[in-house]
């Protein structure tokens, strides 16, 4: 992501380092933190990838300045990452998720718990959303605005995915129970000869 950045940043006009970092936060934002490390880093990797390329320009009183520029690999680059959309598939790798399940069967943890946790904290990040949003500007800081609204958006759709999974509890705590006696019944375990499971992953008990 960082990559695709600093290519959109280059297309403008040639850039050294000090002023990529100051365009960034400009553009992105200081919510996003990016260090001269991260940057210069960057810029190697797309240099030795022909991404970019550099040139030297005097400084008076101080060591000479890398100035970075676009190549036309670069540029198409950046054309092709504008054109690509973003891939959904991570949010199927959810660590509340993770949470919910365990917690109806360890046992040491309420699952209610757990939710009402979860909701308290999306609360509080909507509560600060709201904050953040009656400070900016509506005219000067639109695209910071419509960025609020994103993550506005993503917390009322968590709680009411939350509300779902209280409203469901019973079954699903029900469901994975059945799901784990069936699974590790003797029958369906690995004999001594090495056979499978009679039993799969995908065989979990729909409510």
């Amino acid at each position: 992501m960082i990559k695709h950045a600093l290519l959109g940043l280059l297309a403008r006009h040639p850039m050294h380092g000090y002023e990529l970092k100051e365009e960034f936060s400009l553009e992105i934002g200081n919510h996003w933190s990016l260090n001269f490390g991260q940057i210069y880093t960057t810029l190697e990797r797309l240099q030795r990838d022909g991404l970019v390329r550099h040139s030297l320009v005097k400084e008076s009183g101080g060591p000479d300045k890398k100035v970075y520029s676009l190549t036309v690999k670069g540029h198409n680059e950046l054309n092709r990452w504008f054109l690509t959309p973003i891939s959904s598939s991570k949010r199927l790798k959810n660590e509340f998720y993770i949470k919910l399940i365990l917690s109806l069967t360890v046992g040491s943890v309420d699952t209610l718990e757990v939710i009402q946790t979860q909701r308290r904290n999306l609360l509080e990040e909507m509560h600060q959303l709201a904050c953040l949003k009656s400070k900016a500007d509506p005219i000067v800081q639109l695209p910071w605005i419509l960025l609020l609204d994103s993550a506005v958006l993503h917390c009322e759709a968590d709680l009411r995915w939350l509300d779902m999974c209280e409203g469901r509890l019973d079954k699903v705590k029900k469901a994975k129970l059945e799901f784990l006696q069936t699974y590790s019944h003797p029958k369906n375990k690995r004999n001594k000869r090495g056979k499978t499971y009679q039993r799969r992953n995908n065989d979990y008990p729909r409510s």
